[in-house]
């Protein structure tokens, strides 16, 4: 989550954090990056190419744009993260319950995903 782009396009401002942050497991291009543009209440998720099997760039902005955007416009932060969170883990035919992820498939993959995910709110609070 970061206050504001400045005037820059969310997807340029996220293809610069995750390369300065190299984001996902090193060699395997299998992270994402979830921003949130508080100001802007906009949202963009960035893939790396080795997630294209469970996510594409197409649900990806359908995610930012159906389930995400509308949150930060009515301010619900933490609704946002949860949602997109949600949403990306059904790409993966997960769900989260109240005991947690279900139904993992490789382990490495979404553990490196939740933990990642986790650590957003972190970043801006």
């Amino acid at each position: 989550v970061v206050p504001s782009l400045e005037g820059q396009p969310i997807d340029m401002a996220s293809q610069r954090i995750t390369s300065q942050w190299q984001v996902g497991p090193q060699g395997r291009d299998s992270g994402i990056l979830m921003l949130l543009a508080k100001e802007e209440a906009q949202a963009y998720i960035d893939l790396g190419y080795g997630m294209d099997t469970n996510i594409t760039d197409e649900m990806a902005a359908r995610i930012a744009t159906d389930t995400i955007n509308p949150l930060l416009k009515r301010g619900r932060i933490y609704r946002a993260i949860e949602g997109g969170i949600r949403e990306i883990f059904v790409c993966f035919g997960k769900t989260i319950g109240s005991s947690g992820p279900v139904n993992v498939g490789s382990f490495l993959d979404m553990t490196t995903l939740i933990i990642f995910l986790a650590a957003i709110p972190l970043l801006y609070f």
